[in-house]
């Protein structure tokens, strides 16, 4: 009965200090790689930005991405609207 109990004693230990925090770096070494793995989309897109804009002539747009164009307005910023009278 005390070899069994020693035993289970031990095996806990082993398991308190070894398993667990193994199986724990695991999966936080899975969760690294699966942000990694979410990062490659906007690379790929980033990639094809820099390619349309080396390809661009120069015209309509100052920035861009897939399907939206971005030009900013300066004239719509009125510093009149923010000195008080």
């Amino acid at each position: 009965m005390k070899n069994k109990n020693l035993i289970s004693y031990i095996l806990g230990l082993i398991t308190g200090f070894i398993f667990i925090p193994l199986i724990e770096e695991l999966i936080n070494v899975a969760f690294s790689w699966i942000e990694v793995l979410k990062t490659k989309p906007s690379g790929i897109i980033n990639d094809w930005n820099k390619k349309m804009v080396a390809e661009d002539d120069g015209t309509e747009s100052d920035a861009c991405a897939i399907g939206f164009h971005y030009t900013p307005n300066e004239d719509e910023y009125y510093e009149d609207d923010f000195e008080e009278e």
